[in-house]
C-alpha cells in the first residue's frame, strides 16, 4: 500500500525537473544542423506542456487523498 504524503512529496519533486526537460530540448534543438521547422518545434515544447499537464492532474488528485486522509484522522 502507498503513502499519499510520500507519493505527493515525490509528485512536487518531479516539477523540479521541468525546466531542465525543457532546457534539454532547446540543447537538442540548437545541436541538429539541419534544424526543426516551427511546427516541429511547436510540438516539442506542446508535448512539455501536456505532460506537466498530466502530472499535475496526478499531484491534484494526490493531495485530494491526503488532505481527505488528514480530516478523516482528526475526527478519530
Amino acid at each position: 500500500m502507498s503513502d499519499p504524503i510520500f507519493d505527493l512529496e515525490e509528485q512536487m519533486l518531479a516539477f523540479a525537473s521541468v525546466t531542465s526537460d525543457i532546457e534539454l530540448v532547446v540543447r537538442h534543438l540548437m545541436d541538429r544542423p539541419q534544424g526543426y521547422s516551427d511546427d516541429d518545434v511547436m510540438n516539442k515544447f506542446m508535448a512539455i506542456k501536456d505532460l506537466y499537464e498530466i502530472k499535475f492532474v496526478q499531484m491534484w488528485s494526490t493531495f485530494d487523498e491526503v488532505v481527505k486522509e488528514y480530516h478523516e484522522r482528526g475526527k478519530k
